[in-house]
């Protein structure tokens, strides 16, 4: 019996990058609770950005953020896990031999920390995402940011599924890289993953996750998916995806997933 649904953000609810939502999936949202049934918005997003997204239901909805990173019911925190310092410097170090790349950004509890070559950048995590946006003068710059470090992001000028960042090999152990977009790949601790975040929030709610339904799109997703009882994803997944999860629910310009978990009403 399905007890949890568990949903990535950008490319399966809304289209890449954007800052509102069918407000349809906010009543559904409360009447899935009603019949016992919890929502958990997964993403590689920030807190910022994600609780405006869902402000209207957000005390009713989990959320596992920073691909798993940091686990949340409402605005309480249930779990983080953060880059260790020396971790920071050696990605802050890698990204600075890197030519392909527009933006470098970590991501804080208080919200991001963003260097970028490209305003218009900028804009979209601002006007797009919604972020709470820290300027950074430069990509060495950023292994002096004060707060602990969740995940940190690159924006590739080309196709990230043909890219990583250059971890030393001492290091490439200890840090996780995921495509989480057109252009982004992410980069967290080794064990962090968004199956992993779901393993952690049903162990909360005291579920099993046979118990669960999740919805999905990009690499990063793959996690969630294979940690899930049951796993769909949209029409617009990467192929690989959809080898994974081997259920297409429909297209996401038609709110197929909307559509899907009303059937659960």
């Amino acid at each position: 019996m399905i007890r949890l649904i568990a949903s990535d953000i950008d490319g399966t609810l809304v289209p890449e990058g954007t800052g509102a939502i069918n407000p349809e999936y906010f009543e559904v949202i409360k009447k899935l609770k009603d019949r016992g049934i919890r929502f958990a918005a997964v993403s590689g997003r920030n807190y910022n950005s994600v609780a405006k997204l869902f402000a209207p239901v957000l005390d009713d909805i989990y959320l596992i953020l920073e691909n798993g990173g940091w686990i949340l019911e409402g605005s309480r925190t249930l779990f983080t896990r953060t880059f260790q310092r020396e971790t920071v410097c050696g990605i802050t170090a890698a990204a600075e031999k890197m030519d392909n790349i527009s933006a470098f950004i970590a991501h804080t509890m208080e919200g991001i920390y963003v260097w970028s070559k490209d305003p218009c950048i900028v804009r979209m995590m601002e006007e797009g995402y919604h972020n709470v946006c820290f300027p950074v003068k430069s990509r060495e710059d950023m292994k002096d940011v004060p707060l602990d470090i969740f995940e940190m992001s690159v924006y590739v000028d080309g196709d990230p599924a043909r890219a990583h960042v250059p971890l030393d090999e001492g290091m490439a152990s200890d840090v996780s890289q995921a495509v989480a977009g057109a252009h982004w790949i992410d980069m967290m601790p080794a064990e962090v993953n968004k199956g992993d975040g779901l393993r952690k929030l049903c162990g909360h709610m005291e579920i099993g996750t046979e118990d669960t339904l999740a919805f999905g799109d990009n690499k990063n997703d793959i996690p969630l998916l294979l940690a899930a009882g049951e796993a769909w994803c949209v029409e617009e997944a990467a192929e690989e995806v959809k080898k994974t999860a081997g259920r297409i629910v429909g297209s996401l310009s038609d709110d197929a997933v909307l559509k899907h978990i009303k059937q659960y009403l």
